[in-house]
This record gives C-alpha cells, structure tokens and sequence, in this order.
C-alpha cells in the first residue's frame, strides 16, 4: 500500500528510530519538532510537496490517486495537487480517484479521504496525550492499549461485509467516505468532520448516451501518456472496457492471473488471441511456508481481516506487477450498473427493508464463517449488526422515497465499497498504479438518475457491446467457474 505514518505531541528520539527499523522503505520523512511524518509506497500513489515557509497549508502528502474531472481527464499531477491544496477546503473536494490527501502549516493538520470511500486512514491518542495518524491500523496498535470491538466486528464477520465505517479496534478511530480530521498542533486535539456523500436522487434523467461517453473518457484517458493494461477476465464487466479498448490504438494491452485451466483465463486467452491483442498471464511462482506466512501476516493487516486467508492465493499475484510502469484498469465493481449486489436482499428481502425487519435483513446478508467464538461474543457480534443496520438506514434515504431497489444499491455504495473494495485498492496501491472506472464519484454521483430498466439485466452493458464490438457477444461469459451463453 502507499502507506503514512505520523504524530503530533511531546516525543523521544528513540521513537524515530523504532519507527524507521519498523515501516517499509519510505519515500517521505520529516521529524521536526512536535510533529513526524513519514511515507512510502511508489511513486505513481505517493506524491507529496514540502515547503520550508509553512505559514500557509503548503505543505502536503497524498497516498492513491486522484483524477480531474475534465474531458480527457487525468491523472492529478503534483502541480495539481498543489494548486487543490492552495486553493480548495478539504470538505469540499469532489475529484475523481482514491486518496487521502494530509496538509498541514504550524498552526494545523488537515487530513481527507476521498468521498466514496476507496481509501481511509486511522488516528488515535495516547496515555501521554500525543496524537498518531495512519493508513495501517496494525501500527497504531503499538501505541495505544486497544483489543477487537466485537459490536463494531461483528458485522465484518457475520455478514458479507461490514456496516458501519468506524474502527474494529478500540481506542483507535477510523476516517473513511470524505470525512476530515483537524489536528490542533499547539492543543494537542483532533476534531472529525463528516461528510454523508449521497448521489442525486433527482433530477434530469441520466442518458445512455452520456453514460457511454463519460465512462469512454474514464476508461481512455490513461493511453495518452501512459500504458494501460486491462485485467481481463471472462466476465462482463472487463469486457465492457476491452469493448472501449478494442476502437483505441496501441499502448494498452490485457492481463490474466492464476492458473492457465481456469475458465476466466481460457475465455480471456481465447478472446485476445482472436483479436491479435497482447496478453500476459502472470502466476505466482512457489512459496516456502514461511515466506507465504509472513506475506500473509501483512496481508492480514493491510485488509484487517477483509478476506478469507485463501484469497491471497488469487490476489496475491498483483505482485508480479511490482514496479511496473504500466496503469492498470480493473472492471471491478461494475455490479452496481447492473443491480447485482446483495441480490438475495433483492429477490426476496423488500418487504423486510420497508419494515426495518434487521432479524430478517441480516438472514439475508449473512454470510457463513468458522464459528470460533463463544457464545457471548457471538450475541455481542449480532446485536452490534443489528445497531449498525439501524444507523444506516437513518443515514440513508429512506426506502419509500427512492425505491427498494435504489435503497439496495446505495447501501452496497455506503458499506460495500469502504468495507471491502477500499482494502483491496489500498494493499495494489503499494505495487502498481491500479483504478476502477466504475466507482468514481464523478459517474456514481448520477447512478439514481439513470433509468432502472437499463441497468436490470445488465442491459446498459451489453448495449455497449453490441454498439463497440459485437463479436465479443460471441463468446461465453463465467461466473466464479461456471462458463455459460452470452445472452
């Protein structure tokens, strides 16, 4: 991950040194006075500015990566985060990407995410009153006595992910979804603004068209001054961007990972060969036990126990692109401009949402793991979900008002995406510059405004297909390991 790591307070000199011995190779440091700062990652998701003058908030650091919102965008360079910083308030930020953004001058620190939730950081205070703010929970441990909050885990654990956005550790606060965090450097004190970022619910209607050419834009904008690599898959979602891909010329190509008898790389092999399109398909070589456990113990920290253990094996690869110079696009999640989250709420879970049923919501939302708790921990787990289901259905608007299934997607939005697509795209951030057209606030902000009928059946998508490269309707789409008829 592009990661940070900083305080504020009274600190000894021996602190600079454990945390140095502790962290990754960094790109970024300062240890002045009553403040530390330092981060690393790649360059492409960490870019930072220091002023020697800071009477203004000049200086600055910036672990993701943001997009402009202008037709053809970009990726924001260091002189744009610069002109952001000079002249934008943290609360008011609406650019496209995933970040947090810190800038500070010697009166205060301002840290932001980014307002979908694709990237958060953590904060705590210690016995001493010192201040400490991270990208890694697991470090903030260190200086603070803290233990699992099994109200706010347990629905991580129960359920397909978790509800709330705060911090599963007590003692340590998470900040996520456009929330800032002020630090008061001569007080010693942290204030949170939050931020609900909600969609447009009404308006002018959101055209197919002016779909297909903004998320044109999304997707082709990197070929301008970069390569670009499409993660291709035998799913839907992926071959919606090669559709964009294949009208492009030149610097793109695609990928595939894991094993070459695997049906998403035999339909994506077969796919590119017949279109003469560059593929690489990358496989972990061997591990000894020990190396894969200590990957797997970071792995474990960066994704706070996100995924299941195994999944390393099949998200693991994404270290083979280790200081690869190349921009990769991922279609992941394009299931929300087809109505495919939480379908067992869906079909089957409307009557209870409208009651605001929880019992019978988290019955359809559950999602089976080891039961290796008590029977305590087990009741707090639940009746935590429960609470959580209750605040976010005071958070969002409510079902009546803009549909179950409007509800359904943009609770997938306020839970899913910071919950559990976030950890993903902040453990890639360490090892390549990686994005998802499909999640920018810039085309989620008018997902309400688009007809229903278009994204039921993934209909939008396949017209895009039919309307780019209808050939690739001739081949099968798969779905986990089952391959079934493009339809």
């Amino acid at each position: 991950m592009s990661w940070f790591l900083g305080g504020i307070g009274n600190f000894k000199e021996d602190l600079f040194t454990d945390i140095q011995r502790q962290v990754p190779a960094h790109l970024f440091k300062i240890f002045s006075g009553d403040m530390f700062l330092i981060a690393g990652g790649i360059p492409n998701t960490c870019k930072f500015e220091i002023s020697n003058h800071a009477l203004n908030k000049k200086n600055w650091l910036q672990v993701g990566a943001g997009i402009t919102r202008e037709h053809p965008q970009k990726f924001l360079s260091n002189s744009d985060w610069q002109n952001i910083v000079d002249n934008n308030s943290e609360e008011d930020l609406t650019i496209d990407g995933h970040y947090v953004l810190a800038s500070w001058n010697k009166d205060k620190i301002f840290i932001v995410t980014d307002r979908i939730g694709l990237r958060d950081f953590y904060f705590c205070k210690d016995e001493h009153g010192n201040i400490f703010f991270s990208t890694r929970i697991d470090w903030l441990a260190r200086f603070v006595n803290t233990e699992i909050d099994f109200k706010e885990f347990g629905s991580r654990w129960l359920l397909f992910n978790q509800i709330s956005t705060r911090s599963i550790l007590k003692n340590i606060n998470r900040v996520t979804g456009g929330n800032v965090l002020i630090i008061d450097r001569h007080k010693k004190n942290a204030e949170l603004k939050k931020n609900n970022w909600l969609p447009a619910l009404s308006g002018t209607n959101y055209s197919e068209h002016n779909f297909y050419e903004d998320l044109k834009s999304l997707i082709t904008f990197p070929i301008l001054d970069y390569k670009l690599s499409l993660s291709l898959s035998g799913g839907l979602d992926s071959r919606v961007i090669l559709s964009y891909l294949l009208n492009q010329k030149g610097n793109w190509d695609t990928h595939s990972f894991g094993s070459e008898k695997h049906p998403d790389f035999i339909i994506a092999k077969r796919i590119a060969d017949d279109f003469k399109i560059n593929h690489v398909h990358l496989d972990s070589p061997e591990q000894s036990s020990e190396e894969f456990f200590n990957e797997l113990l970071d792995y474990s920290g960066i994704t706070v126990i996100n995924t299941s253990a195994s999944s390393l094996m099949q998200l693991g690869h994404y270290k083979l692109l280790q200081n690869s110079q190349d921009i990769i696009i991922d279609g992941c999640p394009g299931e929300i401009w087809r109505r495919q989250f939480f379908n067992r709420l869906s079909y089957f879970g409307k009557k209870y949402i409208l009651k605001r049923d929880f019992k019978n919501i988290i019955k359809l939302i559950a999602y089976h793991k080891a039961d290796i708790f008590n029977d305590d921990v087990n009741e707090t787990m639940y009746n935590g979900s429960e609470e959580q289901l209750e605040e976010i259905f005071e958070i969002l608007p409510a079902p009546e008002t803009i549909g179950v299934e409007n509800w359904i997607d943009l609770f997938a939005i306020k839970t899913r995406y910071p919950n559990y697509f976030l950890h993903e795209q902040v453990r890639t951030d360490s090892i390549v510059l990686t994005y998802m057209p499909f999640t920018q606030i810039s085309m989620l902000e008018k997902l309400f405004l688009m007809k229903y009928s278009l994204k039921k059946t993934a209909r939008l998508f396949r017209n895009i297909i039919s309307q780019n490269a209808p050939s690739l309707k001739t081949y099968p789409l798969v779905k986990g390991t089952i391959v079934h008829r493009f339809i």
